[in-house]
């Protein structure tokens, strides 16, 4: 295991804010330069290749010795988020085995956006040592300056080894700025592509994070369902949950969460009370992804599916191949 870095160095937060203030004022010029739409689209995706190679150039430059990780994760975040604001379409699987024996969390790989163009990239993504986070719903938003996979890192440099101190100060700080987010989102969309981009009364994100604390392989998600309010409103409640915990109170059974988009694979789970035997788990997972990827149009989602497993003792690996930039385990 690799040792955490010494107090005299930047903490991951102070790292997060020179890698993304340094590509937010890139994403800014290019946003100058570029013409059309369709102009602007084709410009910042090149933006976002090129700021990848930079970022790795002024890394060799860096003489800290923050854990490797880090660094990944900040790069990775920082690729995607560039040029773009918010992802909706994903479908995330989470199945605790019987025991906690491992949990392995599987996800497709489109981030669509409003404009309605989409890249591939990794949704599954490891935010410490201990720590694994995966988010449905909206993941960015650059007007806000919103990034989900950015709070779970900061919260975990907090709160080292208490998973349910690290999603409650997710929930709190996603609580505080998501409404602004999806104000500005409405505003781009218009109230009506807006209502049906999120229906009443459904999630509207959700962010979940697993790893091992005190021996035990825990899971724990936060979700936040959008509401209607007077006048052509909103507004937004959200609830935690566990496992082991609220979700799971029998933990010697399996669990399974399902995130995003569903609908074909509550069908299955309704229809086949035998699911959890017919295969393997991390096949399961991959096949209830893969189902919501070639049957359900109103997903938007595509593969790759990327699967990471995850035992008892906190080790981590891929099964089968990676989606596109999803990073090895540290």
């Amino acid at each position: 295991m690799i040792s955490p870095p010494v107090p005299a160095e930047p903490s991951i937060a102070q790292v997060a804010d020179t890698w993304f203030g340094r590509m937010s004022r890139l994403s800014n010029a290019s946003a100058q330069i570029a013409g059309s739409s369709t102009g602007r689209w084709h410009e910042q995706r090149g933006l976002k290749s090129a700021c990848c190679v930079w970022a790795d150039f002024n890394l060799m430059r860096v003489h800290l010795q923050s854990s490797l990780w880090i660094w990944r994760v900040v790069l990775v975040i920082a690729c995607v988020a560039l040029a773009f604001s918010t992802a909706n379409a994903t479908s995330i699987v989470i199945l605790r085995a019987p025991h906690g024996a491992r949990i392995v969390v599987a996800a497709d790989s489109e981030f669509s956006f409003d404009s309605g163009d989409s890249i591939r990239a990794c949704k599954i993504v490891q935010v410490s040592r201990d720590y694994w986070t995966a988010v449905s719903g909206v993941a960015f938003d650059d007007s806000t300056h919103f990034d989900s996979y950015r709070v779970a890192v900061e919260a975990t440099s907090h709160h080292e080894h208490d998973l349910d101190a690290i999603v409650s100060e997710i929930q709190a700080k996603t609580m505080a700025i998501l409404p602004s987010a999806l104000r500005e989102q409405q505003k781009r969309l218009g109230k009506k592509k807006f209502w049906l981009e999120h229906a009443y009364g459904l999630d509207v994100h959700e962010q979940a994070l697993w790893g091992v604390e005190q021996g035990n392989l825990r899971l724990v998600y936060v979700q936040f369902v959008l509401h209607r309010a007077p006048f052509g409103g909103f507004k937004i409640s959200s609830a935690i949950h566990g496992c082991p915990g609220d979700a799971c109170e029998n933990t010697a059974s399996g669990f399974g969460a399902f995130l995003g988009h569903h609908k074909l694979i509550d069908k299955f789970v309704l229809q086949n009370s035998d699911w959890p035997r017919q295969d393997r788990i991390d096949a399961i997972a991959r096949r209830f992804v893969q189902m919501e990827i070639d049957s359900e149009p109103d997903c938007h989602c595509s593969g790759p599916v990327s699967v990471l497993s995850t035992d008892r003792s906190g080790s981590a690996s891929w099964v089968g191949e990676r989606g596109p930039a999803c990073q090895p385990p540290r």
